[in-house]
């Protein structure tokens, strides 16, 4: 299984590495050939490190034993039996009547921010009195979360989330349940979550900047371990 994984990152980095220099040979030609052809080439070039960067990251994290201790250390930074998250916008809805799905990042300030990405499709007439009482899903170790809608309720008026409180255990799944509602009489069911954020270090100043540390640990080993690659070539 390693070898395989190396061998497709070995490819991947060969392949950025000539494009690279195909990019650096078009900055030098004519305005007609760099409008043709630069900028497609610059955008493949970054959708491949994206690509390397996670195939790395993936590797070094069943590989590097240094690697996994920093991994290890970043979900027990993370890991809580008191988590909040508070809805700070909502979003207008035309077929759906909540959010089934939401995605977000932990920022330097040590806050996530997550964003709506999916809603239910209101098939019956009761859908419009339900909303989001649970949900579940993960945090990784780069701060970044997604959550989906596991169990749902329903009010006589349409209830609207405001607050979630739970739990990340150690290996970064979140649960978190309903505890506080706001009622719109007026929207006709169309209204859900659109904004949630939460602190993930209690503002404990000292946690955060370790868990940022480590971050920028990780990717300077996995710039290193490509600069290996790259010697190489």
């Amino acid at each position: 299984m390693h070898l395989e994984h190396t061998e497709n990152i070995v490819q991947t980095e060969k392949k950025i590495h000539d494009l690279n220099i195909r990019i650096s040979n078009l900055k030098d030609k004519s305005i007609i050939l760099k409008f043709l052809f630069l900028k497609r080439l610059e955008r493949k070039c970054t959708r491949l490190e994206a690509v390397q960067f996670n195939a790395v990251d993936k590797f070094l994290a069943i590989s590097n034993p240094a690697y996994q201790k920093i991994i290890e250390e970043n979900y027990a930074l993370l890991t809580t039996s008191n988590i909040e998250f508070i809805v700070y916008q909502h979003d207008y809805l035309l077929y759906g009547t909540y959010t089934s799905k939401v995605e977000g990042q932990i920022h330097s300030n040590g806050c996530s921010y997550s964003h709506a990405t999916v809603s239910n499709f209101e098939i019956i007439p009761f859908d419009s009195l339900k909303y989001t009482a649970e949900m579940k899903g993960t945090v990784d170790y780069w701060g970044n979360l997604k959550l989906k809608t596991t169990k749902t309720k329903m009010a006589i008026f349409k209830t609207l989330p405001k607050k979630f409180k739970g739990k990340i255990d150690a290996q970064g799944l979140i649960h978190i349940k309903n505890i506080e509602n706001e009622w719109d009489i007026v929207s006709g069911g169309k209204f859900a979550m659109g904004k949630l954020i939460a602190n993930h270090f209690d503002y404990d100043e000292i946690k955060k900047q370790t868990f940022f540390d480590n971050k920028l640990q990780l990717k300077d080993m996995i710039s290193e371990y490509r600069k290996n690659l790259q010697l190489q070539l």
